[in-house]
């Protein structure tokens, strides 16, 4: 798989904010002060640092288990495959939130997160004779592959600028 650097501001996110302990945080309080629509959080430790996401409205059904599986991976040691493999790096992690926030609707069915041995991860979902995995590397790189057995479409880049082509793609495997 290829590699190239996605750029999802933190600002652009479908979240209302994603930060880490320490950056600042947006909303405080369990309801927006604008009207009475439910605030939720949720949050993964690392180590060394806890990224938190505040956001009003409906939670998505994917939040859930994507946090708890990278929850689960942040507490990787070096060497967790006994080959040398790296620990999950925040960054990744941060980069994997965000451009899910971008991609996935409310109700997609959520990836497969798998770490990668360079500290990145690699987000997968196989369903209905399709393969889609993006792989999401600790510096900011990022590569997609899909795969339609139905109708022998291969697909693979570096380039995964285009955030509406892996939202076809997402919804291609729901």
């Amino acid at each position: 798989m290829t590699n190239a650097t996605l750029n999802v501001p933190p600002r652009t996110s479908a979240f209302s904010s994603i930060w880490t302990d320490d950056a600042p945080k947006a909303i405080n309080s369990e309801t927006s002060s604008q009207n009475l629509t439910p605030v939720w959080k949720e949050s993964i430790r690392f180590r060394r640092a806890t990224i938190r996401i505040t956001n009003e409205g409906m939670k998505p059904q994917w939040i859930q288990p994507v946090f708890a599986q990278v929850e689960k991976l942040a507490q990787l040691e070096a060497n967790w495959d006994s080959y040398g493999a790296l620990p999950l790096s925040e960054k990744a992690a941060m980069l994997a939130i965000r451009l899910l926030a971008n991609v996935l609707s409310r109700d997609s069915i959520p990836p497969a997160v798998i770490p990668t041995n360079l500290g990145g991860l690699q987000l997968e979902w196989h369903r209905v004779g399709c393969d889609f995995e993006i792989k999401l590397s600790p510096d900011g790189k990022t590569g997609y592959f899909f795969e339609d057995s139905r109708n022998g479409i291969i697909k693979e880049s570096e380039d995964v600028r285009d955030l509406d082509l892996l939202r076809t793609f997402v919804k291609q495997v729901s």
